[in-house]
Parts: C-alpha cells; structure tokens; sequence
C-alpha cells in the first residue's frame, strides 16, 4: 500500500510541474457571418467545431519553457492569431 501512495504523489507532482509548464488563454472575437479566421502558427493542432453562436473562440495552450509572442487582432474580414517562438 506504501508503494501505491508514493506512486500516487509522484504522479500527481508531475501534473502539478506540467501545468505550471504551460499557459492557457482563450480569446473570444464577436463575428458577423460569413467571416474567415487567419492563424500562423508553427507546431500547433488545431480543432475546429462548429457553433450557432456568432462567435470564434481560440483556445490556447503553450510551453512556457520555449516562450511566445502572440498577437490577436479582427477587422471586417475576419480574425486573425500569429503565435511566434521567441528565438
């Protein structure tokens, strides 16, 4: 039993470092349809659902480790996110 609570600590120690490794954001842009969404991104897995709500959502997890620059911005045309490396 001794084991099975320390295996229990270490993985939840681990979890503990991966979150704090990682930093979450969500960005909401109002839309009138039809509108396009622009994203430049290196590494990224993108999801993509469909809604009846006249919005976009972007939600985004990064390695803090790496560091980023992200810049959103939303004109007539659509909405637009570049997330950059920084070097």
């Amino acid at each position: 039993m001794q084991h099975l609570d320390t295996l229990w600590k270490v993985i939840n120690a681990a979890g503990t470092v991966r979150d704090l490794a990682q930093e979450r954001k969500t960005y909401q842009f109002t839309v009138n349809p039809p509108t396009t969404l622009y994203m430049h991104s290196e590494h990224a897995v993108i999801h993509v659902r469909r809604w009846h709500d006249p919005k976009i959502e972007i939600r985004t997890v990064l390695d803090v480790r790496i560091g980023w620059r992200v810049q959103t911005d939303q004109d007539e045309s659509g909405v637009y996110l570049v997330a950059k490396r920084r070097t």
